[in-house]
Formats: C-alpha cells, structure tokens, sequence
C-alpha cells in the first residue's frame, strides 16, 4: 500500500505547499526589508 500513485499525490501536494509558502516568505522578506514597487513619482 504504500507509495502509490494517490499516496504520492497527498505527498507532491504537501511539498508543493511548503514550496510556495517558502516562496512567498522570501517574497514578503524582500518587500519589507529591501522595498519593492514604484516610489511616489513613478506612481503618477
């Protein structure tokens, strides 16, 4: 039973979430401590 194909999904999908949360930590990380987006003159 195990490390079939439905059990290694639920294991590909969980390991997907915990890739993406890592990448939006980054994501959050850089926002706030380098800066992102457009300064007020780039804005208008």
């Amino acid at each position: 039973i195990w490390f079939h194909s439905h059990q290694l999904f639920h294991i590909f999908v969980v390991a997907g979430a915990f890739v993406h949360f890592h990448g939006v930590s980054n994501l959050q990380e850089f926002r706030f401590m380098i800066g992102g987006g457009c300064s007020e003159e780039e804005a208008l």
